[in-house]
């Protein structure tokens, strides 16, 4: 049986990973090693194309307006850590002002 007791105990939890997961990559000794060669020159995955032009738009209520959500995967790269990436651009607007404008 599922009681407050053992969500708030799993909720704590799922913190504490989270907190974990967050930080660790902050703490000292903490390094990654990125192969160019295990990455693909074209992201042709059919659950996430992130082929140039592919666009993706998502609207929804929250409690500060109404948020709606562009991404569009551009044809422009960007080297980062060696990896040539895929450039998406996602532009976040609340009632109709931008409120965010990244390139990621």
């Amino acid at each position: 049986m599922i009681t407050a007791g053992r969500i708030g105990i799993g909720l704590m939890v799922l913190a504490l990973l989270t907190f974990t997961l967050t930080f660790a990559q902050d703490a000292p000794g903490y390094s990654v090693e990125i192969d160019p060669a295990n990455f693909v020159a074209i992201i042709d995955n059919p659950y996430l194309p992130l082929i140039a032009g592919t666009r993706w738009t998502y609207e929804g209520q929250t409690a500060e307006g109404l948020e709606h959500t562009e991404i569009e995967v551009l044809a422009e790269t960007r080297l980062v850590m060696g990896i040539t990436a895929t450039v998406v651009r996602d532009t976040v607007y609340l009632d109709g002002v931008i409120r965010e404008d990244t390139y990621d």
